[in-house]
C-alpha cells in the first residue's frame, strides 16, 4: 500500500451531514486531483466529481452550508478505516469546483 498522502483541493458543498437521514458525511463537489494515488499506488487524474467525505476529529461545518464555496485538506491512507478524510476545511473563493461532474454520492 502507498505511503498517506494529502491533497489541498477546492470544492463546494452540496450537502451538509444528515445523520437522521442516513447521510452522516458531508458531500462536496470538488475539483479534479491529477496526482491521485489510487491503493495500488497508481497515479492516475481523478476527474472532477460529487462525493461523501468524512470529516476528521476537531473539523467543524460552522458557517458553512450547500451552495457555498470551500478549501480543503483531503488525507487520503488506505491502510486507515477511513481512507479519505477530511483534516481541514474552510470557506473558500467562488467557481472553486467544476462546474458539471459525476455524482458519486449516496
Amino acid at each position: 500500500m502507498p505511503p498517506a498522502r494529502s491533497y489541498a483541493l477546492q470544492g463546494e458543498v452540496v450537502a451538509l451531514p444528515d445523520v437522521a437521514a442516513g447521510r452522516p458525511d458531508v458531500l462536496i463537489r470538488h475539483q479534479p486531483i491529477p496526482d491521485f494515488v489510487t491503493a495500488d499506488g497508481e497515479v492516475v487524474a481523478m476527474e472532477a466529481m460529487t462525493m461523501p467525505f468524512t470529516l476528521a476529529r476537531g473539523v467543524s461545518l460552522a458557517g458553512l452550508g450547500p451552495g457555498q464555496a470551500v478549501t480543503f485538506t483531503l488525507q487520503v491512507d488506505w491502510a486507515a478505516a477511513e481512507p479519505m478524510t477530511i483534516t481541514h476545511l474552510a470557506p473558500g473563493p467562488a467557481a472553486a469546483a467544476a462546474p458539471s461532474s459525476p455524482d458519486h454520492g449516496p
